[in-house]
């Protein structure tokens, strides 16, 4: 959610007064204002500026805009920022967190469903937790609230926080992002100290922190939360400002954590044995607050990607063309894309699986498709139709690797035939497998794969009942990739994992394969353990799995989707960056 605050605080920064005047002066403009509260005038003076810019015409309107070095656009982000409902100094209530709000002077305020909906208009997160927005007049900073109702947040783990060691998490996470950026010849990000540790107040129920970013060989940053305890979950406070204008003691994240205030009944103290109690402790909630960089990445993915396809759909002639030369991509490469986006992607979150009763827990930085969206799925990406496949998720993070699910419930797999297995037998049956696939892919208009060889050799753990191996794969269009496989045996069957990728971004343990393996299990009574004599058992063995095995086809999508990486594996405070000749210009009148 910090991509909301550094967009806004860099993007919407206000025009002093001092400037205003001069300006109303040139316009020769009379009028006597009414006494009226620091934020009543601000908004008033703001308004009336752009009402007297905008009835300036011609070479008057381009020297007035000059002198001040202000752009058309710049005028229309303050007519953007200034249409939105804003408040007042003054108390107000927060249905959403039942909490009060009480606004300082000198600062104006959103709430409710502007709130949501002037972050959402700037931002590809989601913005619903959204149900405040705050705006210090003097120092230009955007202050964000968001509430959290996930149950009452335990503090005894509260020493299992360690601050370098969560410091070295975040910075690895943004060293990771650099390398994306350089590529593309962004200015890279570094997250270099903390400005003030993880800090807990058990006596206010509250625990901070800031981080210094740089970009380049720019001036510093400072990102900076808050979390406010309550009864049935937290208030998440978040600034991003300059490290000239942060002051960590008395600046606007103290100041408006302290005129935040959980109504009576849903204080911390208000808990009761029965209350819900979120599965998390406080130092976990801190670690994720402040060293998960990708929150909510599946949801912002999807956005991102529905945002450009619909902006698109809008343009025609000459500016469609220049638009999708500039992306790098074609029709055909929208066409692919306007399909995937079409589909019912479900985000982080437990998935059943019917087909081979399973569940999957799905991690932030993934999507699945789950179902008959996921047999649509598979076929989108060159597969032969097949009610087996039940699941198909995305590596969000990497925007181009996948990975299929498909349920074989040929019933109980002996693994004590392991020995007997030769690889390079394995390895013809696999190409077998290969031939009879392109069969089908000739009919479809799709490029023949064939299997080379091993880039791992048959594996079997015997302690997860797992069966790996990947071989190195080409096709008739000179694409190269890995298909890389792990079977899960089950009670019943096996569940057949396959990650589809390019080999420079394969791991034989570690990769995207052993995450999904990690967050898939079988229900209680259907694990390979749980089998009885009298259940159904295949006509074959461990050594006999190759037998008709195809490879997953998807390059088409991998190659394609890996000109779309950068703008969501990026670190989320970047996007502040590009607006930033904007923010040193208009902060000359501050």
């Amino acid at each position: 959610m910090i991509q909301i605050l550094s967009f806004l605080c860099l993007m919407f920064l206000s025009m002093h007064s001092v400037e205003a005047e001069e300006i109303v002066e040139n316009t020769e403009h009379t009028e006597i204002l009414p006494k009226e509260s620091f934020g009543e005038s601000y908004l008033t003076h703001q308004r009336l500026i752009l009402k007297e810019l905008s009835e300036l015409q011609g070479n008057e309107r381009i020297e007035v805009l000059q002198e001040y070095e202000v752009t058309e656009a710049d005028l229309e982000a303050k007519k953007a920022f200034l249409n939105h409902d804003w408040k007042v100094e003054g108390k107000y209530h927060l249905p959403k967190s039942n909490s009060t709000l009480s606004v300082p002077e000198g600062y104006i305020l959103l709430t409710g469903e502007d709130a949501i909906n002037f972050a959402n208009s700037k931002s590809s997160s989601d913005t619903e937790s959204v149900e405040a927005i705050v705006y210090d007049i003097e120092t230009t900073d955007l202050i964000l609230f968001e509430n959290f109702q996930e149950g009452y947040v335990c503090m005894d783990d509260w020493k299992e926080i360690k601050p370098k060691e969560l410091l070295s998490r975040i910075q690895k996470h943004a060293a990771l992002a650099n390398a994306k950026r350089k590529q593309l010849g962004i200015q890279e990000v570094q997250i270099t100290e903390w400005l003030i540790k993880p800090t807990i107040n058990r006596k206010k129920n509250t625990m901070r922190w800031a981080l210094h970013l740089t970009e380049g060989a720019q001036g510093g940053y400072v990102e900076a939360q808050a979390i406010k305890l309550g009864k049935n979950g937290y208030e998440k406070v978040t600034l991003f400002t300059t490290t000239e204008v942060f002051r960590p003691d008395v600046g606007n994240l103290s100041v408006l954590l302290e005129a935040f205030e959980f109504d009576s009944g849903y204080r911390y103290g208000d808990f009761v044995s029965g209350d819900k109690v979120a599965h998390y402790e406080i130092a976990t909630l801190t670690a994720l607050k402040a060293g998960d960089m990708d929150a909510d990445l599946g949801k912002r993915f999807l956005k991102y990607w529905r945002n450009f396809i619909n902006t698109i759909s809008t343009l025609t002639g000459d500016e469609r063309v220049a638009e999708l030369r500039e992306a790098g991509i074609t029709e055909v490469d929208l066409d692919l894309l306007t399909r995937e986006m079409s589909l019912d992607w479900q985000v982080k979150g437990t998935y059943k699986l019917d087909k081979s009763n399973s569940t999957i827990i799905l991690p932030d930085e993934y999507i699945i498709l789950c179902g008959k969206e996921a047999i649509k799925g598979a076929e989108y990406h060159g597969n032969v139709k097949s009610e087996n496949f039940e699941a198909l998720v995305c590596d969000t993070s990497s925007s181009r690797n996948l990975v299929f699910f498909e349920s074989v419930r040929d019933g109980y797999v002996s693994i004590e035939d392991w020995n007997d297995l030769d690889p390079d037998n394995f390895l013809s049956e696999i190409k077998k497998g290969n031939q009879v696939a392109n069969l089908e892919r000739q009919k479809r208009g799709l490029p023949e794969i064939q299997s080379k060889g091993w880039i791992l050799i048959p594996t079997l753990s015997k302690i997860t009942k797992t069966l790996y191996w990947a071989t190195e794969v080409t096709d008739s269009n000179g694409n190269e990739f890995v298909n890389s496989v792990a079977m899960r045996l089950g009670r019943e069957g096996y569940e057949k994992l396959t990650w589809i990728g390019e080999k420079s971004s394969y791991v034989p343990f570690g990769g995207d394969l052993e995450v999904m393996l990690e967050a898939f299990s079988f229900n209680p009574g259907y694990a390979y353990e749980d089998f009885k004599p009298g259940d159904k058992v295949a006509d074959y063995d461990v050594s006999d799995l190759a037998a008709g095995i195809n490879v997953v086809k998807s390059i088409f999508f991998i190659v394609f989707l890996k000109k779309f990486a950068a703008p969501i594996v990026a670190i989320v405070t970047a996007i502040a960056y590009k607006f930033k000749a904007f923010f040193q210009k208009v902060k000359r009148y501050t």
